[in-house]
């Protein structure tokens, strides 16, 4: 069978394929895999329905997501010094303020079947002493438009560390900001349990989820500090440690 390569030279123009593609694939149900006409009338207008689901619901073009990511790591709120204190870590970090957010529910699709995957995320960031900080809804902002797309969990995890490590720096500069006005991040770990649909209902069809941790800054090396990540994580109905 040859497989001819369709592209679009637009966003309007690609859409207009996956509608075409999901089209196709609702007369393949109708005409082949229906008992009774009363199941074929429920897949009237069910390919659009689909299209408008799978762009709308689970894949953003990436112009969209870096956009949208761009606003989200520069909305910062001022935090006193007494407000800091309490929140402080403790040990050699007593100066740094810990936020963690936990669980972020998040779903996207895997890049080899095209199945669903959902997420449970822990997100944390260490400040500096003195910081501003992200507001909380934008952490998970940032978690559910990076799953936007057909990627890896390992790829994720990660992106989700780099992008609020880079951009936050990056935001500064570009911005103008003033740095002591600004989020000072000190280091960022994320921790993502995963559903994979392509191994619960095809394949292996295991039960099993998986879990990936990234992070970066203060957090590498220091192990009393991941575990209080993973120990979040853990409450949230996932792995206690590593």
């Amino acid at each position: 069978m040859v497989h001819n390569t369709i592209k679009a030279t637009t966003e309007a123009e690609a859409k207009s394929l996956v509608l075409a593609a999901f089209n196709i694939l609702n007369t393949y149900f109708h005409d082949h895999c229906c008992f009774t006409i009363q199941e074929q009338l429920n897949l009237h207008g069910s390919g659009e329905r689909a299209a408008k689901a799978l762009l709308n619901e689970f894949i953003y073009p990436t112009s969209q997501i870096l956009d949208e990511l761009g606003g989200l790591v520069t909305s910062v709120f001022p935090v006193t010094e007494t407000i800091s204190s309490s929140n402080a870590t403790t040990g050699p970090y007593a100066e740094y303020g810990l936020i963690i957010q936990s669980p972020i529910s998040t779903y996207g699709l895997c890049p080899h079947h095209f199945l669903p995957i959902l997420y449970k995320v822990t997100y944390a960031y260490l400040t500096g002493s003195g910081s501003r900080v992200i507001g909380l809804s934008k952490l998970s902002r940032i978690a559910e438009l990076l799953v936007k797309r057909p990627v890896v969990q390992e790829q994720y995890t990660k992106d989700l560390v780099t992008v609020l490590q880079d951009r936050v720096i990056a935001g500064i500069i570009q911005l103008g900001i003033d740095p002591s006005k600004a989020v000072r991040v000190e280091g960022v770990m994320a921790v993502t349990s995963g559903e994979h649909m392509c191994v619960k209902c095809r394949g292996v069809r295991s039960d099993s989820d998986t879990t990936v941790d990234f992070f970066s800054g203060a957090f590498v090396g220091n192990t009393a500090l991941q575990q209080r990540i993973w120990d979040v994580h853990a409450r949230s109905g996932f792995y206690a440690s590593k």
